[in-house]
């Protein structure tokens, strides 16, 4: 390959780098990194196109001033762009890192909001048990204070049943007594009457 075709195919790189490096800048996020690698890419061949330059400039014997003009205008634009990508990239490098922070401070941020939660939730679970225990206790004691009183009232109905009956024998015996007080006045009234008759009938008789 010629000097001035090396030439050539090196302006189109450059041009073809000035193009990425503008493609670059306005990407989105997503592409970048793609992109990055694609304009290294491009900067390694055409360091490999200034090795082979320089290679056919060592071995000519003829230089002409145009072409070392030349050559030294593309060497100028390729070490530009070269430095202009490279503060982009850095730029785009600083920002992913910037951006990469937030996140991390985002995410602890949250990931100490829901520890905190969690310390509630927790805190509340162990108040309602406790207050779940301290009812169930309650309740125990409510148990056991009424059958104390079912107890108590189960005593009372025993001896008030004993009371009833007492008193009812008490009113069979006083109805049984009535009942021989009665049949003894019967008896007394039926002897006073047979004396005044046998009185009677003596009286007659003399």
């Amino acid at each position: 390959m010629s000097i001035d075709e090396n030439l050539d195919q090196f302006e189109q790189q450059i041009a073809q780098l000035y193009q990425s490096v503008a493609d670059f800048k306005n990407c989105t996020s997503a592409l970048r990194n793609q992109k990055c690698q694609q304009i290294d890419a491009q900067l390694h061949k055409s360091e490999l196109y200034l090795i082979e330059y320089k290679e056919l400039l060592r071995q000519s014997a003829v230089v002409l001033t145009s072409t070392r003009s030349r050559h030294k205008q593309l060497l100028d634009s390729f070490t530009s762009i070269r430095s202009e990508f490279s503060s982009v990239k850095q730029k785009q490098q600083n920002q992913q890192q910037n951006e990469l922070k937030k996140q991390i401070v985002t995410v602890n941020m949250q990931y100490e909001n829901q520890t905190d939660q969690l310390k509630d939730m927790n805190s509340k679970i162990e108040e309602s048990v406790l207050r779940v225990q301290i009812n169930n206790q309650q309740v125990v004691n409510q148990d056991e204070q009424l059958q104390l009183v079912d107890d108590k009232f189960t005593h009372i109905q025993s001896k008030a049943e004993i009371a009833g009956q007492l008193v009812s024998n008490m009113k069979q015996k006083e109805n049984k007594s009535s009942r021989i007080l009665q049949i003894a006045f019967v008896l007394l009234s039926a002897a006073n009457i047979s004396m005044t008759v046998v009185v009677a009938v003596q009286n007659i008789g003399k």
